[in-house]
């Protein structure tokens, strides 16, 4: 009997457990197909800005003196601004990369931060002291005990290095953005040709869609990673299965 009620329990569970599989693999299969039209949609966003920009550095010439001064004033604070963005987001990958492989001596060296550097060379002395010790020695193991406090206040430290560093990057984009936003203005408000404004109007649509299919995607992916994570089964159990007073099979009459 209670064998019986077990593997009903138990077949309760597998089916409301494959219920929950089953629409999550959905999920999955859906964000299997939208993840690289995503890197499409990047890839098309970054070209069409590309064009645009370089649309704009080719005609700059055409503006009257003041016009041209003025946009170039800009484009050289954009690429400070551009470059500043693309060092820190490079000191953040080596960051987080070396975080992962616990390679602290790498962490310290790419974050150039007092903070993790000191953690670090506590760290490489307790190593030391402990490499000189028998492994089973008492202050072996209060010191082990030491350095992994000395680690965990490392990663953590190392964590909000990289975070305020993120924000930053954050900071030079949405800089950037807005800079590269007033060039364009400037330039769709000066005194050009026909084709010339024919030109930039049709480069600044194709921007203008390939950012929203980019940002659609971004926002559909996200919503779908929610919802993998938060799938509930169509079925549920009353309540559980108890031991039987009779068993059921065979009908011994």
């Amino acid at each position: 009997p209670a064998t019986a009620a077990r593997i009903a329990n138990a077949t309760a569970d597998a089916y409301i457990a494959l219920q929950i599989q089953s629409k999550t693999q959905s999920v999955l299969n859906s964000l299997d197909v939208l993840e690289p039209r995503i890197s499409e949609a990047t890839s098309r966003l970054a070209q069409s800005e590309g064009a645009f920009d370089t649309f704009v550095e080719d005609n700059v010439a055409r503006l009257s003196a003041g016009d041209s001064s003025n946009i170039e004033a800009l484009r050289q604070q954009l690429a400070q601004a551009t470059s500043e963005r693309q060092r820190l987001g490079s000191i953040v990958d080596t960051a987080n990369q070396s975080l992962q492989q616990l390679n602290y001596e790498q962490l310290a060296s790419s974050l150039q931060s007092e903070a993790v550097a000191g953690l670090e060379q506590q760290r490489t002395d307790l190593l030391n002291r402990i490499n000189s010790l028998e492994p089973n020695s008492t202050d072996a193991v209060d010191l082990r005990g030491s350095l992994a406090q000395v680690e965990q206040r490392l990663q953590t430290t190392a964590q909000q290095e990289i975070q305020g560093l993120q924000q930053q990057v954050s900071t030079f984009q949405d800089e950037a953005s807005g800079l590269r936003d007033q060039v364009r203005q400037r330039f769709l408000g000066s005194d050009l040709p026909p084709d010339v404004l024919t030109s930039i109007y049709e480069l600044q649509q194709n921007s203008t869609l390939a950012r929203t299919n980019y940002e659609r995607l971004v926002a559909r992916v996200n919503d779908l990673r929610a919802q993998a994570d938060l799938q509930v089964a169509d079925s549920r159990v009353v309540a559980q299965a108890t031991p039987p007073n009779a068993p059921s099979f065979p009908n011994s009459r």
